[in-house]
């Protein structure tokens, strides 16, 4: 691996990397790929694009990996049945007692390698004892996955039986190639099954090939240097017994492995055994993690001063998760630093629109809060935005704002009907809150002159809410702005 140790985060210094890019040599910790570690997807770079690398901060390195499974394989049960498999060797498998033991040693050391497998892919970093072996569980597990070896022993007694060494040798590399596969599905999925079904076999070996692959190679090679050696003549025992020694040693180290492996690439396994040490719940809905990973991605690329290229992610993530408040937030932080202010306003004027149509009136309001001072009190140029704004300004108790835009709505335009309820509300404001009477009466008899009918109906309204409180008196004007 080309990456380096794990580093402190590039963005966050006080939290430790997760993913790291080979190409842009970045380090980037949870925070910057939020829900990453929930969700079986390779992770991409948010500056070039390509796949991380996965940090483990347990230190679940492809060396400590393979120290391992040598532990694993060294250990008394190993060791037990490597020599019960050499003795079988040394009197030969095609003699009476060979025949008669090859398939019941066959069985424990599928076994055992099931539970080396099932052990090291849970973080297990200890070779099994007899004791562990032979509890109730581990014995029910791994009798319930031994069926996945059943195809594999009926290949190899196929080609036994057509007495054919050549043929023998091939049915050998074949299982050789497979097994490895089969082991690490049955034993990620937790069921035999998995392990003759072609999908998640060919996944298995896409996500963990740098890891299958030199195991198959090795199996294979195996296979090639032990089919001559243990068709020697009975009169040399001793070197089939050695090579078939080695071989379950090798086999069950090659077991280890492998459950390393499945830990290593749990997430994209769903290894539902290696991920509970993450402690993931389950995975996130797709509306939560994909706006959050794209805002985090923009994130990333302003920090890197990557303006031009964080703008178009963000506007290709808002055409997807248009009222995402995280990503509209973000994007309106950007056009502000980097758009010349007329844009900025017009920007904010289609957002303030959008909100205010989707009824999220308050956080409409908030966003003109936050911005207007930086552009010298500007004010929405439509009328029935800032209809609104006033309406919920005055709600805020920013009664002088609020009769500032209501008084400033201009009877001229076609396209707003509510220009009497507009006036009658600064009205309102006037007596009410700006303890200013004389000029509410004023305003009130200009509004009567000009629209009787709906000066009329205001009256109403608000006369039959006065003998109640204060925010009672006010719904009806809230009622016929959003009507």
């Amino acid at each position: 691996m080309k990456h380096p140790k794990p580093s402190p985060c590039r963005f966050h210094a006080e939290a430790p990397a997760r993913w790291y890019c080979d190409d842009c040599r970045l380090p980037l910790c949870t925070s910057c790929k939020p829900f990453a570690e929930q969700l079986p997807l390779e992770v991409d770079c948010p500056l070039c694009g390509s796949a991380m690398s996965e940090l483990h901060p347990d230190s679940e390195e492809r060396v400590s990996g393979l120290r391992l499974a040598l532990g694993h394989a060294i250990g008394l049960p190993g060791l037990a049945v490597a020599a019960v498999a050499s003795l079988l060797a040394a009197v030969g498998f095609t003699s009476i007692a060979g025949l008669l033991l090859t398939l019941p040693v066959g069985a424990v050391l599928l076994a055992l390698m099931i539970a080396l497998t099932q052990r090291a892919g849970e973080g297990t970093s200890k070779a099994p004892s007899f004791g562990e072996l032979l509890e109730i569980e581990q014995l029910e597990y791994c009798v319930r996955m031994l069926p996945l070896g059943l195809p594999h022993a009926a290949v190899l007694l196929l080609a036994a039986a057509s007495g054919s060494v050549a043929l023998l040798v091939v049915a050998a590399l074949l299982v050789a190639a497979l097994l490895p596969l089969s082991l690490m599905a049955a034993v990620s999925q937790e069921t035999p099954r998995a392990g003759i079904d072609p999908q998640g076999l060919r996944r298995i070996a896409r996500v963990t090939r740098q890891q299958y692959l030199p195991v198959a190679a090795g199996a294979a090679g195996l296979v090639i240097i032990a089919a001559p050696i243990l068709h020697l003549p009975v009169a040399a025992p001793l070197l089939p017994a050695a090579v078939t020694f080695a071989s379950v040693l090798l086999a069950l180290a090659a077991s280890a492995y492998l459950g390393v492996a499945l830990r290593l690439h749990r997430r994209m396994l769903e290894y539902s055994a290696g991920v509970a040490p993450i402690d993931r719940p389950r995975q996130p809905d797709p509306a939560v993690y994909e706006p959050a990973m794209l805002a985090a991605d923009a994130a990333s690329l302003l920090r890197e001063k990557r303006t031009h290229e964080a703008r178009l992610l963000l506007g290709r993530a808002l055409t997807r998760f248009p009222d995402d408040p995280r990503l509209n937030e973000q994007f309106d932080r950007l056009v502000c630093t980097t758009a010349r202010p007329r844009e900025f306003r017009s920007h904010l004027e289609r957002r303030m629109q959008r909100l205010f149509k989707s009824g999220s009136a308050t956080a409409a309001t908030a966003l003109w809060q936050r911005y207007s001072p930086q552009l010298d009190n500007w004010v929405p140029r439509v009328s029935e935005t800032r209809y609104r704004l006033a309406l919920e300004l005055d709600e805020a108790g920013d009664h002088q704002t609020a009769f500032r835009l209501l008084i400033g709505l201009s009877p001229d335009d076609g396209r707003f009907r509510h220009t009497a309820e507009a006036w009658m509300e600064a009205a309102r404001i006037l007596e009410e809150s700006l303890r200013d009477p004389r000029r509410a009466a004023e305003l009130r008899k200009v509004v009567r002159q000009r629209y009787p009918d709906k000066a009329v109906a205001w009256d109403s309204r608000w006369m039959q809410g006065s003998s109640h409180a204060a925010p009672a008196r006010r719904a009806p004007a809230a009622k016929v702005a959003r009507g």
